[in-house]
């Protein structure tokens, strides 16, 4: 893992600060991810770089709270992500608008998982 600097540290630590979770809690799985598993909590995450600098991409599963998908960059900047969504909604009094929301629900799902597969992020 190349040395994070204490901007992305502290940016994990303040929006896990509730669990208490911290990347010194990082492992490395047999599938050369970087995971951490504590709480409610199952974290994989990357080192990846783009046209604004290097950063850390994590997605967190949780059970008990939605999932989270976000990039912390080197000055401790967050970019939110899409997560796989776990419902969706549509109106009742509308004629297929449960299909509609439901195929779309599907095909964006679909990316992302996609997305996150590729990344190594996403392993179920």
């Amino acid at each position: 893992m190349y040395r994070v600097k204490e901007d992305v540290k502290r940016a994990f630590a303040n929006r896990f600060l509730k669990w208490g979770l911290l990347l010194e809690d990082c492992v490395i799985d047999s599938s050369n991810s970087h995971v951490i598993k504590k709480d409610a909590w199952e974290i994989r995450f990357i080192e990846d770089t783009n046209d604004r600098g290097n950063y850390l991409e994590f997605y967190c599963i949780s059970h008990e709270f939605s999932d989270e998908h976000f990039k912390i960059y080197e000055d401790g900047t967050i970019e939110e992500c899409d997560i796989i969504k776990a419902q969706y909604a549509f109106d009742p009094t509308l004629p297929g608008d449960k299909e509609i929301a439901r195929d779309l629900y599907l095909k964006e799902n679909q990316v992302v998982y996609e997305y996150l597969k590729e990344k190594g992020l996403y392993r179920r």
